[in-house]
């Protein structure tokens, strides 16, 4: 979780956990609204260098983005504290750590897949869109896949 202390030190939260606000921008179809959402989706904002492409491309840090950014219907939250709990959570769901020489090691391995039927469909639907994904983690150990779909758009409103 070490990796959003960099969000207190350049001032998207407030040493208590709330985001900080901003006049709302939109993004093709987000509300920018707080410094939050802007780390994780203005290329060319201000925040956007905090993190290295690496880091974005972690599997924790997908997890928190799909949870801030959420879908149409989503309650946005004013304090950081609500997303890393479901983000922990969700996380520890997926992975499977084990204990090696007294270190916690995550063996398993996360990837982001495109799936086109036979009739032409995609999964997700619309794999354009950043937030639309389909993730595969798989535990070689166990020998487990877990699924997560994240699918933006709830159909016409």
């Amino acid at each position: 979780m070490d990796i959003f202390k960099k969000l207190y030190e350049v001032g998207v939260l407030r040493e208590d956990g709330e985001i900080v606000r901003c006049f709302e921008e939109y993004q093709d179809d987000l509300v920018l609204d707080d410094n939050l959402k802007k780390i994780l989706v203005q290329e060319e904002g201000e925040f956007w260098e905090v993190y290295s492409e690496e880091e974005r491309g972690e599997l924790l840090f997908r997890l928190f983005r799909l949870v801030v950014l959420g879908g149409e219907c989503c309650q946005f939250e004013d304090n950081f504290h609500n997303y890393v709990t479901v983000t922990k959570a969700l996380y520890k769901d997926l992975i499977s750590p084990q204990l090696v020489d007294e270190k916690v090691v995550i063996r398993s391995v996360a990837a982001k897949i495109h799936l086109k039927t036979a009739n032409g469909r995609s999964v997700p639907e619309d794999p354009q869109n950043p937030l639309n994904i389909l993730l595969l983690v798989v535990n070689p150990h166990t020998r487990t896949v877990h699924t997560l779909l994240h699918q933006r758009g709830v159909g016409d409103m």
